[in-house]
């Protein structure tokens, strides 16, 4: 990442989100997992999340586009906070509030 070639990093990334996307259907039980992540306060975060998981490795491995790898890490990283953020009660919510406290919204 910092000699100009966030490939490695980004499919290190990637593979480790996955993982724990695997991980917790390992613990919850697969069926579970996807009915959870379907639901609809989950939907949209899921699917960005697994979206930019994708993104991220057709950029770092297809299109070899620095730029957009670290676009879509950030995306990645901040609809991973979504979705976890959805488990939390008033997690959301919170963080919303947060965030536009802190930036004036």
């Amino acid at each position: 990442l910092i000699h100009g070639n966030p490939a490695p990093f980004a499919l290190r990334y990637s593979l480790g989100n996955l993982l724990a996307i695997c991980s917790t259907a390992f613990l919850m039980g697969p069926q579970a997992q996807i009915k959870s992540m379907l639901e609809p306060q989950r939907f949209y975060a899921t699917t960005v999340y697994l979206g930019a998981i994708v993104a991220t490795l057709v950029s770092a491995l297809v299109l070899r586009m620095p730029s957009l790898v670290v676009c879509c890490i950030c995306v990645q990283f901040l609809a991973m906070l979504w979705y976890g953020l959805s488990f939390i009660p008033y997690g959301r919510k919170i963080l919303g509030r947060m965030a536009s406290w802190l930036f004036g919204l």
